[in-house]
């Protein structure tokens, strides 16, 4: 009796063959396999969404910095013509 590996399709099934016969004994049951994989896909739902947040948050204070440089230049401008012109 000779015990080899068969090829599976499916990832959560491991085959072995006995003298030729194959035997499929699941080594996680399909459900928790189809769980695993919403488990998987949820978490990598959530490090996009937290990743977009984050590049979000970074371009908003970005901009807004840039704004308010702009804003203090125009104010030094305004000053000092006003000054010379005085």
């Amino acid at each position: 009796m000779f015990l080899t590996p068969c090829f599976s399709l499916q990832p959560y099934l491991s085959h072995l063959c006995l003298d030729g016969l194959c035997l499929t004994m699941p080594v996680i049951s399909s459900v928790q396999y189809h769980m695993l994989v919403v488990v998987v896909v949820v978490i990598e739902v959530v490090v996009v969404v937290v990743v977009v947040v984050v590049v979000v948050v970074v371009v908003v204070v970005a901009v807004e910095e840039a704004v308010i440089l702009v804003v203090m230049m125009m104010i030094h401008v305004v000053i000092v013509l006003s000054s010379s012109l005085l």
